[in-house]
């Protein structure tokens, strides 16, 4: 993802739930736990699947 991509819903999501999570998300997601990674590409598939695409 580059800086002038724009923001998804699972980043918004994350910047309000913690901001700090948030910037690692989008600038350091090297940093990121890769639980917490995993967690969020499941939630990304479910919502994918309730969109139907």
């Amino acid at each position: 993802m580059t800086i002038n991509s724009p923001i998804t819903k699972s980043d918004f999501l994350r910047y309000l739930e913690w901001t700090r999570y948030g910037w690692l998300c989008r600038n350091r997601p090297d940093l990121v736990d890769k639980t917490q990674s995993r967690i969020a590409k499941q939630g990304e598939e479910v919502e994918r699947l309730a969109q139907g695409r």
